[in-house]
C-alpha cells in the first residue's frame, strides 16, 4: 500500500493507491464529496452507491457522532479511524466496510450485515449488536467490554 498526500488533477488531497499481482490496483481518493453526498441523507447516498457500484468511498476519520445513519448502504466504505460513537446504524450494510480502528462506543448495529468487515482495533464498547451478521468479519484487538 502506497500512501501519497498532495492535489490530484480532480483536486483531491488524498491518494491510497493499493496493488497486488493478483488483483486489478485500486486507487482510494479521499474526497469532501462523498461527505457532500451523506450530508444529502441515507435515501440519497443509498440512491447514489446504487448508481456507482464500483465506487470504494473513503469516509475515514469523518465525524459522524449521533447521527441517524439507519439502513445506510456502506459496503466496501472506508471508515478507518471514523467517529461512530452513540449512532443509530440499525440495518446498515457494511458488508466489506473497513472500520479498523474506528470508535463505534454506544452506536447500534440491530440487525446489520458487516459480513467480512475489518473491525480490527476498534472500539464497540456499550455497541448493541442484536442480530448483527458478523461473519468472516476481522474482530482483531476490537474492543467489545461494557
Amino acid at each position: 500500500m502506497l500512501r501519497t498526500t498532495g492535489r490530484s488533477d480532480q483536486g483531491r488531497t488524498d491518494c491510497i493507491i493499493f496493488s497486488h499481482p493478483a488483483l486489478p490496483r485500486l486507487i482510494l481518493l479521499s474526497d469532501k464529496s462523498h461527505i457532500s453526498k451523506l450530508d444529502e441523507g441515507v435515501p440519497a447516498w443509498n440512491e447514489w452507491r446504487r448508481s456507482n457500484p464500483d465506487l470504494i468511498p473513503d469516509l475515514s476519520g469523518t465525524d459522524f457522532t449521533g447521527h441517524n445513519l439507519a439502513g445506510v448502504d456502506f459496503r466496501r466504505t472506508n471508515l478507518s479511524g471514523a467517529y461512530l460513537t452513540v449512532c443509530e446504524m440499525d440495518n446498515a450494510l457494511l458488508d466489506e466496510a473497513d472500520l479498523s480502528g474506528a470508535n463505534l462506543t454506544g452506536t447500534d448495529l440491530s440487525n446489520a450485515s458487516a459480513r467480512r468487515a475489518n473491525f480490527r482495533g476498534a472500539d464497540l464498547s456499550y455497541a448493541t449488536l442484536t442480530m448483527t451478521n458478523l461473519e468472516d468479519a476481522d474482530l482483531s484487538d476490537t474492543r467489545l467490554s461494557e
